[in-house]
C-alpha cells in the first residue's frame, strides 16, 4: 500500500509539473545580463585604442608610496595627501588631533595587495597598526587592515623624499 502511495505521490507532482508549464507555471530559464553599453566617451577612446591610464605599480613602489603617506599620517599632514574630493577634510584633521593620543604612530606592518586603477591610482591592501602609550603609561599597538587608493603621481615626490633621506643617514 505505501508503495502505492508514492507511486500516486510521484504521477501527481508530473502530473502538476506538466499542467503547469502547459499554464506557464513552469521552471523559468535565467537569461544572463548583458554589460552596459560603453559611454561615448569610452567608446571612442577604445575605437581609437588610447589606453586608459592604467600604470603597473610594483610591491617595492607600493612600499615606497605607503611609507610616505604614513610619514605624512604621522607628521599630522594628512590634509595635504587628501584628494580634493574627500568629503570634510578639516573634519578629520580635527578628529585625529582631538580623538587620536599625541604620540600616536602609524606603521606599517605589510602590503597584503596591489591592484592598479585607472587614472593613475592603485588600490592597496595594507596591514598597519597605531602605536601609542595610554593614558595609564602602558604600551599599546592596534592592528588592522586597511585599503588606501593612492595617487601613483605622488610615488614620484615619495622617491625623491626617500632618497634626501637615505643620502642624510648615510653622511
Amino acid at each position: 500500500m505505501a508503495q502505492h502511495m508514492r507511486v500516486w505521490a510521484l504521477v501527481a507532482m508530473f502530473g502538476a509539473a506538466s499542467v503547469g508549464a502547459a499554464w506557464g507555471f513552469g521552471i523559468r530559464v535565467p537569461h544572463p545580463i548583458r554589460p552596459p553599453a560603453p559611454s561615448p566617451g569610452e567608446a571612442s577612446e577604445q575605437a581609437s585604442g588610447a589606453a586608459l591610464d592604467i600604470l603597473p605599480i610594483t610591491p617595492e613602489m607600493a612600499r615606497i608610496l605607503m611609507e610616505a603617506w604614513i610619514a605624512r599620517w604621522n607628521r599630522g599632514d594628512v590634509r595635504a595627501l587628501l584628494s580634493s574630493k574627500f568629503y570634510d577634510p578639516h573634519r578629520l584633521q580635527q578628529a585625529m588631533l582631538t580623538e587620536l593620543p599625541r604620540d600616536a604612530r602609524l606603521e606599517l606592518i605589510s602590503i597584503r595587495n596591489v591592484q592598479p586603477l585607472p587614472h593613475y591610482q592603485a588600490r592597496i591592501t595594507a596591514q598597519t597598526a597605531l602605536v601609542y602609550v595610554d593614558e595609564t603609561g602602558r604600551y599599546q599597538r592596534l592592528q588592522g587592515v586597511q585599503t588606501y587608493v593612492l595617487d601613483l603621481r605622488d610615488l614620484v615626490d615619495a622617491v625623491a623624499q626617500e632618497a634626501a633621506r637615505q643620502n642624510v643617514t648615510e653622511r
